[in-house]
């Protein structure tokens, strides 16, 4: 390598596999002093581990790295397009032109808006784009609803209605029955799950037969999922029979739904074998990797309906991609085309405004405002507004000033110093109706004191935004575990979150077990909704779960929240983090942080580089959409 390659390397920045990768492409091409290509290398390795899908060479040329004050400068733009793109440099090439139906083959591919992509993911986005674009061009039309015949069985559901008249719940579920792709977004609270219900109703009252399908990308989300189906069901006016099917939908993780492949590490539905169903209702969206929906995508058989619900404005998933991002950031949200326009009419009286623009998702997309969870005086729903617009209406200082003092009785902020911690969590965890109480539930040991031991784990969390540290998820478990008695790594009573997915067992990432007694002598891990009894030794990797990550917390609800941030700034702290965490409470939060950490949150958003609002708009503006390499026998490189 030459001097200036050796500098780059060792800046700190990058891990071995980036420096192995960016080596196996200079012998691919047989340049190995090709300095331009070697420091593509890294940072298109680099860019995937850190949540990017790519990585963008008009932010990176020519600055100086790592930072404003390195001496390290990278190749302007220009020349290191024209260096890569050099017919010698045989390890990068091009996005196909409009026409093409071939893929490049090469390790690095390089759009025209100088997005270097390692080959799989800009295969992932392209996959992704495809598949949404395609199945949004299928006619589609609403459901044929006699005048009034929503807003009939929807009558004892809270109204959604925003300063216009419109109902955002009912233009939803209208939307939603109108395409083949479609778009449910919005915060906790604001009636996801109540446009499923109402929308499934629809649907199986004029047709019986539909096959349906719930998932979602955690055990956690799924099994909440359903929950919320069932009660939101409850309230609709509909015969027995559809409130019957209603009751008797299953909800099944993501992978599960997709049937791992352990012979190949692929899936077994996929698009020579797609999934049997109608209609897929895919909730969480936001958590699930861009990877895992390119896959889940591909299964769909061409007819399918699906309905991706989320929450934009969450952390995006731990693995590389945004797509619920991606895909908002494609579409005018609550447009609607003329034939949603008057179906609404049809129901409400009122017609909607049309929208019409060159976004490539624009007419599936619905943003639901309005939180049912909290009154208008409720200071977690105006905090949580409060950060989804705090560009519109204040600036970080403000708001981190206004949460920094905070003392009511559903939101309370101190700040605590390293040694007042432990008594802090003290207060938090054996309050009377806390998790002291597993102690008592694990001593009567039965199904029924299980099941309450469950719910004692969702009444109380301990959230935080780093691992390591005072401050950290260790620290805190290890903390609690003292005070709660729970020491033993085998103590019944111990809640252990799987940190990886298990396909022969049936247990994945984010998955939260209890240890418990049995009744023959020793204990085994149970589930919810898992009638298996796992020993400890066979568990894929685990942790103790009585404080999590706020990332691991996603797709959970939990009564009260305990979240502790760092006393020093951290590239986590965004505000993404920071809401995420403030939304997981249904009744209380209370925040342990120095008004500094809160306010460098605020600041710090959670930018993600991404081709995938690039790559619609292309395939939006073809006549015909090519047809991509299928993920089953695996991604060529």
């Amino acid at each position: 390598m030459t001097p200036w390659m050796e500098q780059l390397n060792n800046t700190g920045e990058f891990a071995a596999i980036d420096r192995e990768f960016a080596l196996f492409l200079l012998r691919r091409a047989n340049l190995p002093e090709n300095e331009e290509l070697f420091c593509a290398g890294l940072l298109a390795s680099r860019a995937v581990r850190a949540g990017h899908t790519c990585c963008s060479l008009e932010a990176l040329g020519g600055t100086s790295f790592p930072d404003a004050g390195s001496q390290l400068r990278l190749p302007s733009v220009e020349h290191w397009r024209r260096a890569l793109l050099a017919p010698e440099c045989s390890a990068v090439c091009t996005t196909p032109g409009d026409d093409a139906d071939t893929i490049p083959a090469t390790p690095l591919i390089l759009d025209a808006g100088n997005r270097l992509y390692l080959q799989r993911y800009f295969l992932y986005e392209a996959a992704v784009a495809a598949a949404v674009v395609g199945r949004n061009r299928i006619a589609a039309e609403p459901p044929p609803c006699a005048a009034g015949e929503l807003a009939e069985m929807c009558r004892n559901f809270a109204a959604s209605t925003g300063p216009d008249g419109i109902d955002r719940q009912m233009l939803a579920v209208l939307t939603a029955a109108s395409r083949h792709f479609s778009i449910i977004t919005g915060g906790p609270g604001t009636g996801k799950t109540t446009v499923v219900a109402a929308l499934l109703a629809l649907q199986l009252r004029h047709r019986p037969e539909l096959s349906i399908a719930l998932t979602a990308p955690t055990g956690k989300a799924q099994a909440r999922l359903r929950r919320s189906l069932v009660e939101d069901g409850s309230k609709l006016d509909i015969p027995q029979e559809i409130r019957r099917r209603l009751e008797e939908l299953q909800a099944g993780t993501l992978h599960a739904l997709l049937k791992p492949d352990l012979r190949n590490g692929g899936f077994r539905f996929n698009r020579e074998n797609p999934l049997p169903y109608d209609l897929v209702i895919l909730d969480e969206c936001s958590m699930v990797p861009l990877s895992l929906m390119a896959r889940f995508l591909e299964a769909l058989r061409p007819g399918a309906r699906v309905v991706l619900l989320g929450d934009k404005d969450q952390l995006a998933s731990v693995e590389a991609g945004a797509v619920l991002a991606g895909f908002c950031d494609s579409a005018t949200l609550d447009a609607v085309p003329p034939a949603v326009a008057n179906a609404y009419a049809a129901q409400f009286g009122l017609r909607p405004a049309v929208v019409a623009d060159t976004l490539p998702l624009t007419g599936c997309a619905v943003e639901l405002t309005r939180t049912h969870r909290f009154s208008e005086t409720n200071r977690i729903g105006q905090i949580s507004r409060a950060i989804r617009r705090l560009d519109q209406e204040c600036n970080p200082e403000e708001l981190a000033a206004g949460i920094a003092t905070l003392d009511v009785p559903e939101f309370r902020t101190r700040e605590v110093a390293e040694d007042a911690l432990p008594g802090e969590l003290r207060k938090f965890l054996t309050v009377s109706g806390s998790l002291a109480g597993v102690r008592d539930l694990v001593a009567r040991g039965t199904e029924a004191a299980l099941e309450e031991a469950f719910a004692l784990l969702d009444s109380r969390k301990l959230l935080a935004a780093v691992r390591q540290g005072p401050r950290g998820v260790d620290a805190l478990n290890a903390a609690a575990r003292e005070i709660l008695r729970l020491t033993r790594d085998d103590a019944p009573g111990l809640p252990l979150l799987i940190r990886s997915n298990d396909r022969r067992l049936g247990l994945y990432n984010g998955d939260i077990g209890l240890i418990w007694p049995e009744r023959g002598g020793g204990v085994r891990v149970r589930f919810p909704d898992n009638p298996r009894h796992y020993t400890l030794a066979e568990l894929p990797p685990h942790e103790p779960a009585l404080a999590m990550t706020i990332h691991q917390s996603q797709g959970s609800s939990f009564g009260e929240v305990l979240i502790v941030l760092p006393d020093r700034e951290s590239p986590v702290l965004t505000r993404e983090l920071l809401y995420t965490a403030i939304t997981r409470a249904r009744r209380r939060v209370e925040l342990r942080a120095k008004q500094a950490m809160i306010e460098a949150a605020l600041r710090n958003r959670t930018r993600r580089n991404s081709g995938l609002p690039v790559r619609m708009a292309e395939f939006a503006a073809l006549e015909r959409i090519p047809e991509l390499p299928s993920f089953q026998s695996g991604i060529p490189e």
